[in-house]
């Protein structure tokens, strides 16, 4: 193939076809494994130093580097834009995977962009799904969150990713999880707010519910007003007073009127099925628009879930027996409440009409849910050849990666044997739910609220 190269040159070059010096842009490398995938090639004017895990509580601001971006998309995979470039800021981003070698980046285009297909925005991520050895889990959970009908679903498109001249893997281009017409759909100006629910409490104003001790954090508007903050501080207390004492057998449901029931369902079916291990602790976000009621909105970070986190079963039940690791078992209605740190969910549950909502909303998204084995398929095939050139980069497979600490003998050895676990913990999780969602005793009276 080379000395065939050599000789097309020479013949152009003989033509006057093209110039004797041949030179590539400064971001794009020599060789370029696959020209027609989408791809995106960053160079910065310096090193990223953080934030490190230790800098969690630090002005994130501070560890932005200057650079520039180029988006490729040449054969119109997600849009008909074949190309967009301009200048941007960059960080690392995460949690525990700061700790992990292949970290995840946050950008700030200097212009809002349109990339890849999706909505224009100066604030985008990208993902490394290190742990997450299929790199398919948060596409599949956003493909879950969309079916369960969550008000808003992150977009997410696989990419390879060049730094600096050298290709640093496969990556997942994630949309901003932020306030937004296209995105988290509320008004701070009218005195709407966007919450997170984070253990870390790492925002300028965070506080711990009175009754059930979530960490809530403001994230817009970020620094609220000293009376806004009573008020939202009031309306979570309002909400826990009421269901803490209400009694279900009266046929009244008190807590509704604080909050949206069918996004808490929404939420808590995406959440149960993923078995998601930071689920009402971290990356769970509500809104609370002015004159309305407390919603379930969006769902993040899923790639320690659906079946990837190891050490679940150092949790306990109720009862006191061990939490199943695999797709068989409760893990949001009935896990611990010290691991929780709420009792939101498992309080709902002894409510019948909120078990009648769930078999119904249940039986409404199961046949979609039944798929996602073979939307999985989908996934790889379109991407199964950057997926290669990730692990060739990244020399993971076969071995653990935190949390991924599974017995030698249980430890899939190859791609195609992680993407296999993937689907089989899909479709038992489905078998699993069908079953016992549909055992619960719910019941709907006609004069509930």
């Amino acid at each position: 193939m080379k000395n065939r190269l050599s000789l097309i040159l020479a013949a152009l070059l003989a033509a006057g076809c093209i110039s004797e010096k041949i030179e590539l842009p400064p971001w794009q490398p020599a060789k370029d494994p696959v020209a027609h995938y989408p791809t995106i090639y960053i160079t910065t004017t310096s090193d990223i130093l953080g934030p490190t895990p230790e800098d969690k509580y630090a002005d994130k601001h501070q560890f932005y580097v200057d650079g520039h971006i180029r988006v490729t998309d040449p054969d119109g995979m997600y849009s008909p834009v074949k190309e967009v470039e301009g200048d941007m800021q960059i960080r690392w981003r995460g949690h525990s995977t700061l700790t992990m070698e292949k970290k995840s980046y946050r950008i700030k285009l200097k212009e809002k962009a349109k990339l890849l297909g999706m909505k224009g925005d100066k604030d985008w991520y990208l993902l490394a799904n290190h742990a997450d050895k299929t790199l398919v889990r948060n596409l599949v959970a956003m493909r879950i969150s969309e079916i369960c009908g969550m008000s808003w679903t992150p977009r997410m498109v696989p990419v390879d990713v060049y730094y600096n001249g050298e290709f640093a893997g496969n990556y997942m281009l994630s949309e901003h999880k932020e306030v937004g017409k296209s995105k988290v759909n509320i008004d701070p100006s009218k005195g709407d707010c966007y919450f997170e629910i984070e253990s870390d409490c790492n925002q300028p104003v965070c506080f711990w519910t009175a009754i059930y001790r979530e960490p809530v954090m403001f994230r817009e508007p970020e620094v609220p007003t000293e009376e806004q903050q009573e008020q939202v501080k009031a309306w979570f207390s309002g909400f826990e007073t009421a269901l803490q004492d209400n009694d279900f057998d009266a046929r009244i449901r008190t807590y509704s009127a604080y909050i949206d029931v069918p996004s808490f369902v929404n939420h808590y079916l995406v959440q149960e099925f993923a078995k998601t291990v930071d689920v009402l602790r971290k990356s769970t976000f509500l809104t609370l628009q002015k004159g309305g009621k407390l919603k379930m909105y969006h769902v993040w970070d899923f790639d320690l879930a659906l079946g990837n986190c190891s050490y679940l079963h150092a949790d306990t039940l109720l009862d006191g027996s061990p939490v199943d690791d695999g797709p068989e078992g409760w893990w949001v209605k009935e896990v611990a409440p010290w691991r929780m740190k709420t009792g939101w969910y498992l309080r709902m549950f002894e409510d019948p009409v909120f078990v009648q909502a769930v078999k119904d909303r249940w039986n409404e998204v199961k046949g979609p849910l039944k798929n996602l084995p073979d939307e999985i398929d989908g996934m790889v095939r379109m991407n199964r050849a950057a997926f290669d050139r990730n692990f060739e980069r990244w020399n993971v497979l076969g071995a653990n990666v935190w949390p991924n600490s599974w017995p030698e003998e249980e430890l899939p050895q190859t791609y195609d044997e992680e993407i296999a676990r993937l689907k089989d913990y899909c479709s038992r999780r489905w078998t699993w739910l069908d079953e016992n969602i549909n055992a619960l005793r719910g019941t709907q009276p006609s004069n509930s609220q």
